[in-house]
């Protein structure tokens, strides 16, 4: 329980009764000159605050919440209840935290109840036995293998087309196949190559040992973060800068800049189930805070026991990625 000291209190109201901007001012000159660095961003009615969130970047978040409110009910609401924003930095990602379950502790803030912005989140799941083989989901309720939760359904979607163009893996973009992909050359038909219909035992045989085929390349390619496609890549783009065709190299920069945030994010699944640590600051167990001190006072965070399934093994609760995350880079 969060203790009610006098200097826990002061910590409280310094951060309350900081610079506020009016959230009509909030338009792309205001956004322009937000900085970047960790902090929280409170939304105040006249008598009350509406909603806090941490953030280890200020401008992209109140980027977001500024796109959200085209999109999302609730976000609508609370920029139409809210009178001010502000955004505060904080020296890190951790004190962010620290600072908002002070101000949510203190305050309730109605709003912190019914934003869930990682409801949007999506995972990336792979299946070589089912059509179509890979695909984006918002759940992890089926006998897919889940690898996520990602922030951008579209970062997944250029992934998934870098992945069928470099490597011809499956894009399937309509319920059934073959479609124009196999016939343009941009993928091997696999959905036609699994297939096992016919009783005769060669041709299951070969069925079987094309599926064995696709879970192995399937797996290669977004389940083993220490895969060579990005080193090969890096490499040609150096061999066309070696010879001065830097037109050729920047083209290449993209699909370098999706592939690099691919892995890391993957290297990041793989840790932060087992990420433990203590520091002046935080308790960290499993990847979640389950302690942290302000002003010499050492506090309770619930600890969420989940049992994840053997296909959930790279998976997180999407309500646990966000702050998982900033626990994550501060460690590293």
């Amino acid at each position: 329980m969060i203790s009610n000291s006098i200097d826990n209190r002061r910590q409280v109201d310094k951060v309350v009764n900081m610079e506020k901007v009016l959230v009509q001012k909030v338009d792309s000159q205001y956004l322009s000159e937000v900085g970047e660095e960790p902090g929280i961003v409170l939304f105040n009615s006249e008598t009350e605050l509406l909603y806090v969130t941490e953030t280890v970047n200020l401008k992209r978040t109140i980027k977001l919440l500024d796109t959200l409110k085209e999109e999302d009910a609730e976000v609508h609401a609370l920029f139409n209840q809210a009178e001010t924003l502000q955004p505060i930095a904080c020296k890190t990602g951790t004190d962010a935290m620290i600072q908002k379950k002070l101000l949510q502790d203190k305050h309730n803030p109605q709003f912190n109840q019914r934003i869930q912005i990682w409801k949007n989140y999506v995972y990336l799941a792979l299946n070589p036995a089912e059509f179509p083989f890979l695909k984006i989901t918002e759940y992890t309720d089926e006998d897919w293998f889940y690898i996520g939760p990602f922030r951008s359904r579209f970062f997944l979607i250029d992934l998934l087309e870098l992945m069928n163009k470099l490597l011809k893996l499956p894009y399937c973009e309509v319920k059934f196949g073959p479609c124009d992909k196999k016939f343009a050359g941009q993928c091997r038909g696999w959905c036609e190559l699994i297939k096992a219909e016919l009783a005769e035992e060669k041709d299951e045989a070969t069925a079987k040992l094309n599926l064995q085929k696709l879970d192995a390349l399937l797996k290669e390619a977004f389940v083993h973060a220490d895969n060579s496609l990005l080193d090969l890549i890096l490499q040609e783009k150096k061999k066309y800068e070696d010879d001065l065709q830097f037109a050729k190299a920047d083209l290449l920069s993209p699909q370098i800049e999706i592939l690099k945030r691919y892995k890391e994010w993957l290297i990041f699944l793989y840790k932060i189930k087992n990420l433990n640590y203590v520091t002046s600051k935080v308790g960290v167990r499993n990847g979640q805070l389950v302690s942290y001190k302000a002003d010499g006072i050492e506090h309770s965070n619930p600890y969420l026991k989940i049992n994840y399934r053997a296909n959930e093994v790279l998976a997180l609760n999407k309500n646990l990625v966000d702050e998982a995350r900033i626990l994550y880079q501060e460690r590293i």
